[in-house]
């Protein structure tokens, strides 16, 4: 794993910043979850091939009809966030506890293969010692 940055480094490389979307991104999403095609499966695969086909469209349909997005861009808001650069690539991530550990998440498309989950994960114990936690949990 690559050594941890100074806190200072971080400083320059993160800023804080907070997630806004606009009402038309919203309208292009629920436009576009309407016009997503099911493709018919000439059997039930379950999660052998991917996602479950049942799941995946309760849950474009949960977020399509029940799902408060406004409500959850205010909770994420409430969360201290910041974006800038590990390896070459620009992540975000929120900073929160959950019994007593920091946790980080949020990122853009990777811009080359190979960022798997435990290259995501040596990217993001980068930055996460100087940014004042001792204990932090992070996922790809």
């Amino acid at each position: 794993m690559r050594a941890p940055l100074s806190a200072q480094s971080n400083k320059a490389r993160f800023q804080k910043f907070s997630i806004n979307f606009d009402e038309e991104s919203l309208a292009d999403l629920h436009r576009r979850l309407k016009s997503a095609g099911r493709a018919p499966s000439p059997f039930d695969e379950g999660w052998s091939s991917g996602t479950d086909d049942l799941v995946l469209w309760d849950l474009v349909n949960y977020w399509l009809n029940r799902y408060d997005w406004p409500a959850a861009l205010a909770k994420l808001n409430e969360l201290e966030q910041y974006r800038g650069s590990v390896g070459g690539e620009q992540v975000q991530f929120a900073q929160f506890v959950a019994t007593g550990t920091a946790s980080a998440d949020l990122s853009d498309a990777p811009r080359a293969p190979g960022l798997n989950p435990t290259e995501i994960a040596k990217r993001m114990h980068e930055p996460m010692p100087s940014l004042w936690f001792e204990r932090y949990g992070v996922q790809g």
